[in-house]
């Protein structure tokens, strides 16, 4: 409505690596949540004309400089290039818990793992640093509806899933067409819940669909998906 729908804009320049951002109005719910918006350091906006009376819309242009970190700041392994595989379109069927499901990329040590839980990601096998992944929700671990998600690749690639080490049976969608790998990942949860290991599959571009964690066991955490 009319008076209820116009922003203000502040903006602050960070180093690469993590971004922290407090609550909206420390609870009112009288007012509109914010919105976040990132340009590269450098990048120069140059507005589109509209006829409509809304404001214009700034684009990027194609020249954009690369953010150095400050001392102390997480120093991230460079999103690979225009080869790597990109995600798309996830759908999520545990429709209760679906809004903490995310895509990501660039995958680095210390990522947070899920979107419903503080643990981040300790140790990570090489082929899998800078790759796109998802980040699931723990609670839909106890979803028992297969499909569980899917979502798109632009090309063919291998899907990497990781599994709780605390399964004692892996799910039945999992079947011979998948191999365990040699890989192995592990978050900063509690000694003894923390570790994962790793099953691939080649799938040819287009869309991947994935099933539940384990039949509708809570005992053990919800897998991971990764994508170089």
């Amino acid at each position: 409505a009319a008076g209820s729908n116009t922003f203000t804009l502040y903006t602050r320049t960070f180093a690469a690596g993590s971004v922290s951002l407090g609550p909206n109005d420390s609870g009112n719910t009288g007012y509109n949540m914010y919105t976040v918006a990132a340009v590269a350091s450098g990048t120069a906006l140059t507005p589109t004309p509209t006829s409509t009376g809304v404001p214009p819309t700034a684009t990027p242009t194609t020249a954009a400089a690369t953010a150095t970190p400050t001392t102390g700041a997480p120093t991230a392994t460079p999103t690979p290039g225009s080869g790597a595989t990109q995600l798309s379109g996830l759908t999520v069927a545990d429709s209760t818990n679906a809004a903490s499901w995310s895509l990501q990329t660039n995958l680095q040590i210390g990522a947070v793992q899920y979107g419903d839980r503080g643990y981040t990601l300790s140790t990570l096998p090489a082929q899998l640093i800078g790759c796109a992944w998802i980040r699931s929700a723990m609670v839909s671990k106890a979803f028992t509806g297969n499909p569980l998600l899917s979502f798109a690749i632009n090309q063919q690639a291998t899907v990497y899933v990781a599994f709780d080490t605390r399964l004692t049976a892996l799910p039945a969608w999992l079947d011979g067409t998948w191999t365990k790998s040699s890989l192995t990942i592990a978050n900063n949860e509690v000694s003894g819940a923390n570790s994962y290991v790793v099953y691939q599959k080649v799938f040819a571009a287009g869309t991947v669909t994935l099933g539940p964690n384990d039949n509708g066991s809570t005992s053990v955490n919800m897998y991971t998906v990764f994508v170089p």
